[in-house]
């Protein structure tokens, strides 16, 4: 297990290197708490679910941390114009000493941590529509593996939280068995290729053919099909 001491302050001395990872889905609420249950490596064990969301301080905004256990991630995420819709996994194994405080850089010192984004249940106005609604916006995972401190020359390389990552994206790609089709402004649409890799489950598949919109997507082909 490689263990890093938390980067609580300085973050300015601190830079992403390379582009990171990421990986495009979309998912029902449902799924993704069942991924969350059964899917995280019991080796970084325990695991904390930290939401954050902006508040207003005064004249100012802050970003607000929430933890909880990660089996009580819908009532983190909550439900209306009150949902939250970013989240964090946390393995107190790997960073026991990160500080949880609200303030405006807070996503970066929790991606500057190695600790894995998950965006999901997002709502913006689909423009692509004539109607104009407000639609479901596809979930996202996203880390930063690797992290330079541009005074000491410290390279810090978050393995153990990439592998957290890759068993996350492993069941995802295993539950995600439907194609998008991708549309445009211009009322074209196309299908989404392989290295766009933005796939349904057959749980999101239902809630779009039961009336939810998503935007600027709809599901396509079943994979292998």
């Amino acid at each position: 297990m490689n263990q890093y001491s938390a980067i609580n302050s300085h973050l300015d001395v601190w830079q992403r290197i390379g582009r990171g990872r990421s990986f495009e889905f979309v998912a029902t609420d449902q799924e993704i708490l069942a991924w969350l249950i059964s899917c995280l490596p019991v080796d970084f064990a325990p695991y904390t679910l930290v939401s954050t969301n902006m508040v207003q301080q005064g004249k100012s905004f802050v970003e607000r941390t929430s933890p909880d256990q990660v089996d009580r991630f819908l009532e983190l995420k909550g439900e209306g114009k009150d949902s939250v819709t970013e989240f964090w996994i946390w393995s107190q194994s790997l960073t026991p000493d990160l500080e949880l405080k609200s303030h405006a850089t807070v996503t970066r010192q929790l991606a500057f941590n190695g600790l894995i984004r998950l965006s999901h249940g997002r709502r913006l106005t689909d423009y692509t529509l004539p109607e104009r609604p407000i639609a479901v916006w596809p979930s996202d995972l996203v880390m930063v593996d690797r992290v330079l401190n541009s005074l000491t020359g410290e390279l810090r390389h978050y393995d153990d939280y990439l592998r957290i990552y890759r068993a996350l994206v492993r069941k995802m790609k295993e539950r995600t068995v439907y194609r998008s089709i991708l549309r445009f402004r211009s009322g074209e649409e196309r299908e989404a290729t392989k290295t766009e890799e933005l796939n349904w489950t057959e749980g999101a598949k239902r809630l779009y053919d039961a009336g939810t919109p998503f935007n600027a997507i709809r599901p396509g082909s079943r994979l292998g099909g």
